[in-house]
């Protein structure tokens, strides 16, 4: 099959392909997604003789790296047909949906944070130079769409995902008062969880049930430790919640020894989780950093609107284009008494996987036998 292969790109790289009817050697791959084919010197925006050679890749067979506000073809006659559009519209490179949506929400400025409180979450900051994570392991080097940014970050695997577990598995009476008041589950649980004390009176969790992926640690899973009789429904659906945050502050900490001359600044959230009073205060109180909640949802549409306006000059300058959409709207500023308690609370749960790691791997052997 590799013998065959004339080109690799990536899906949008074929898709556009085949709306422009471009020949395998215009194949493409813009420079956002080149990062997780794992063979890119990011710094340079260009393949890595180095890894190309280790792992006998023809950089031949490699599409070309273009920014993702180029335009890479024009729409075809046939394609055009097939779609009900007229032939010529230029097709621009864009970008994945994660730098998509860090542009649309303005991450383009060095020391802004990105909270994507989604069903993968993650923590990203914008800044001007490249900087492996070789100490941690933990941080993903993305680029950014405007030229010489980037965007490292780390995702919280199934995150989102896992709070509507909770919901279908722990929270069966809340699920039904939503649906009879047309409200939201998360809602009325935030509303029953809100007064309970910083830390869920000792309840800690670890609730990474796809495993870590930042760094790489795949055997962990969910855990609550430290429930007795007193603990209610509302505070292990709290410990959850502070859970992610705690991942997330570990994030920060690498972030703060990688870049230790950033000026951090304020976190914006975006996502399905924004929308909760409660998750946006525990994630402030946490990092310490003041969170925003924005005036609206599609911040990856409106990144590749944005790139594409750039395209074909509509936007003379993306990256303030970049800030002009999104307003502020909400704003949680962190309690300091809060903060202090939950520095305690992070750092048990930092040292909680090293503690609990051979447990995981001797209960996934055991489970396979």
């Amino acid at each position: 099959i590799y013998e065959r292969t004339v080109k690799f790109t990536g899906i949008c790289g074929f898709i556009i392909g085949k709306l422009g009817n471009l020949k395998p050697s215009d194949a493409f791959i813009d420079r956002t997604i080149s990062m997780f084919s794992g063979i890119t010197d990011l710094a340079k925006n260009t393949w890595s003789d180095m890894l190309c050679d280790r792992f006998d890749i023809d950089k031949n067979k490699l599409p070309a790296i273009v920014k993702p506000d180029s335009i890479v073809a024009y729409l075809c006659s046939e394609a055009a047909s097939k779609c009900g559009l007229k032939p010529g519209i230029p097709l621009v490179a864009g970008a994945g949906d994660k730098a998509a949506g860090n542009l649309g929400v303005g991450l383009v400025e060095k020391g802004m944070l990105v909270d994507e409180a989604a069903t993968y979450g993650a923590l990203s900051l914008c800044v001007d130079s490249f900087v492996p994570d070789r100490a941690f392991n933990t941080l993903e080097n993305l680029p950014s769409p405007i030229e010489g940014l980037y965007t490292p970050g780390a995702y919280l695997v199934v995150s989102g995902a896992t709070s509507d577990w909770f919901t279908k598995l722990m929270a069966e009476y809340e699920r039904q008062q939503a649906e009879s008041s047309a409200s939201s589950v998360f809602k009325i649980l935030d509303e029953k969880s809100k007064d309970i004390p910083p830390g869920s009176n000792g309840l800690l969790a670890i609730s990474l049930l796809g495993g870590r992926g930042y760094p790489s640690d795949p055997d962990i899973r969910g855990m609550w430790i430290g429930h007795s009789l007193m603990h209610r429904k509302e505070h292990f659906y709290k410990s959850m919640l502070e859970s992610f945050a705690y991942e997330y502050a570990f994030y920060l900490k690498v972030m703060k020894n990688n870049y230790p001359g950033i000026d951090f600044r304020d976190v914006i959230v975006m996502g399905g989780g924004s929308r909760s009073d409660l998750y946006n205060q525990i994630k402030s109180d946490v990092l310490g950093l003041t969170y925003w909640r924005l005036n609206r949802d599609d911040f990856a549409l409106l990144g590749d609107i944005l790139m594409a306006g750039s395209a074909v000059g509509v936007f003379k300058d993306l990256k303030a284009a970049a800030k002009k959409f999104s307003q502020k709207r909400a704003k949680y500023v962190p309690d300091a008494k809060n903060n202090e308690i939950y520095k305690k609370y992070s750092g048990l749960y930092f040292s909680l996987f090293d503690r609990v790691r051979e447990i995981f791997t001797d209960l996934k052997n055991a489970s396979n036998t």
